[in-house]
């Protein structure tokens, strides 16, 4: 059995109570993770606007991501026949890749940049309570999967360390440092390319800050799926768990 965790539910009882609700439904066992996101929200920079046109031209680069792609969102009528496009997201990764990286305008995702009601209010209100401009909020998401057991360090990743916020600002922390340097493209060869100059986009803060005031990241997983449990009986159990998660968690919590 795989199971999903409503988003909502992370960004405030987390998946501790996921868990157990899961076990009051169904007898099962945790088996293994499949995938996590992992990511820190901003207030964007003018400088950092500047980098993500730089990343997306070339003349910046993320060093060791050889594939990516860009997504552009319509923003108006540039002209009689053409509309204007804004760049909302930058990928890195391959779909083979363990690890893949984006970088996208979350303010624009959630709908709050025309004044219109966000889709999740429940972020707009951790951004409100840092005392950050909503229209400006970029995201860096890391998104970790394997088909089989989900390692961190070589080491198997557990629902106690998903629900740790230390680890996982550790694991962001790592990841930022190593996933994420961005370099100037001076033309160098491949082999020479880690002498391009590097270019600072950001810098972690030495603890963790879920909401306060100034720059902060909120570190939380944005999505926890893949979840595989051990069942003991199949009997009538998809019927079963969709009916008593919509009941108990709201909609949004799927299988």
């Amino acid at each position: 059995m795989t199971v999903q965790i409503a988003n909502w539910l992370l960004y405030s009882e987390g998946i501790k109570t996921a868990d157990r609700v899961l076990h009051e439904i169904v007898e099962c066992k945790f088996n293994s993770m499949g995938r996590i996101d992992i990511c820190g929200d901003f207030q964007i920079t003018d400088s950092q606007l500047v980098t993500i046109k730089h990343l997306n031209s070339g003349h910046y680069y993320v060093q060791g991501k050889q594939e990516g792609s860009a997504w552009w969102h319509n923003v108006g009528n540039a002209g009689t026949h053409a509309k204007a496009k804004q760049l909302h997201c930058l990928t890195w990764g391959s779909p083979s890749s363990k690890i893949k990286t984006k970088l996208y305008n979350k303010s624009r995702e959630q709908g709050v940049l025309d004044g219109g009601e966000p889709e999740k209010p429940y972020i707009i209100e951790q951004w409100r309570r840092a005392g950050w401009d909503i229209t400006k909020v970029y995201r860096l998401e890391f998104s970790m999967s394997s088909s089989g057991q989900l390692l961190w360090r070589g080491k198997r990743i557990t629902l106690d360390d998903v629900a740790n916020v230390d680890w996982l600002y550790d694991v962001y922390s790592s990841l930022l440092e190593k996933r994420f340097v961005i370099r100037k493209n001076q033309g160098r060869r491949q082999g020479h390319k880690n002498l391009d100059e590097i270019v600072p986009f950001w810098i972690a803060p030495g603890r963790m800050v879920i909401c306060g005031g100034g720059l902060v990241l909120v570190m939380i997983p944005t999505a926890v799926k893949k979840l595989r449990f051990y069942v003991n009986s199949l009997e009538d159990l998809t019927a079963l768990l969709l009916h008593q998660v919509r009941k108990q968690l709201k909609p949004g919590c799927w299988l």
